[in-house]
């Protein structure tokens, strides 16, 4: 019996487990924990006891399409999800295939994805009800979209 598509797996939890411990180094983290609501992935204590929480999205299909999947809705419990009801201060979105982390202010994201949308010269796009991990609607941005913006904090991944 096949998994289905949005259920988490190994290769899912794994990327992301690496991506905590990347930010960690990154933020030079006394320590972190995992956030039991749906809220955000992961806080993170800095020095000082500030904290930083991080929604951490790692997007496999990118390596096939050339295109990231910013989700906003869940088709399947027909709610808004992703981008529209993150808490986070950090969205940090992993292309593996590039080693890339990019790291957005997720309000702003979501607004200029709003704002642009069907721009030809972005190539944004509203995806249809059944993207992404075939129960998400979200926004269709093409890589070479993304690697052109100066807003994003860009992050080469090495382990």
């Amino acid at each position: 019996m096949s998994r289905p598509a949005w259920a988490p797996d190994q290769k899912s939890d794994a990327a992301e487990t690496k991506i905590v411990k990347f930010l960690a180094c990154h933020y030079q983290a006394q320590s972190y924990e995992r956030s039991r609501s749906n809220e955000y992935d992961v806080v993170f204590v800095l020095p000082y006891g500030s904290k930083r929480s991080c929604e951490i999205k790692t997007d496999f299909l990118a390596s096939q399409t050339q295109r990231l999947f910013f989700e906003i809705r869940n088709t399947r419990h027909g709610c808004a999800s992703g981008l529209t009801m993150t808490h986070a201060d950090v969205w940090a979105h992993y292309v593996p295939h590039l080693k890339k982390l990019w790291l957005f202010d997720p309000k702003a994201l979501l607004w200029y994805l709003q704002a642009h949308i069907n721009n030809p010269l972005l190539g944004i796009v509203l995806s249809s009800a059944s993207s992404g991990d075939r129960n998400s609607q979200g926004y269709i941005v093409p890589i070479t979209t993304v690697q052109k913006w100066r807003w994003p904090l860009e992050l080469e991944v090495n382990a």
